[in-house]
């Protein structure tokens, strides 16, 4: 799989915690992660399965979300339990900073 960065350059000793990249599924297609960085899971790739279900009790909007591992270039074994809110504190992270 070639992964090519998309919108930050992966710096070595930066404390960064993730990056945001695009990688190549074939000849035509691209898909958008996040790659992430100084941690356990340093170089694994994830895209998300945003949901978005609307209780109408609350007349709320709920967000959650799933995400798929696409490159484990470093073999790290993955619990997804624990990965899951370190992905989702990336997504907060995201979303803040687009509306701040």
């Amino acid at each position: 799989m070639k992964i090519l960065d998309f919108l930050f350059n992966r710096n070595k000793g930066s404390d960064k915690q993730y990056e945001l990249v695009e990688y190549q599924l074939d000849d035509k297609t691209f898909r958008q992660g996040i790659r992430l960085l100084n941690s356990k899971y340093d170089g694994v790739i994830v895209t998300i399965d945003p949901m978005v279900k609307l209780d109408p009790q609350e007349d709320q909007l709920k967000l959650s979300f799933g995400f798929t591992v696409e490159a484990n270039p470093n073999s790290i074994e993955i619990d997804k339990d624990e990965l899951h809110p370190i992905v989702g504190n990336i997504i907060v992270e995201l979303i803040e900073n687009d509306y701040t």
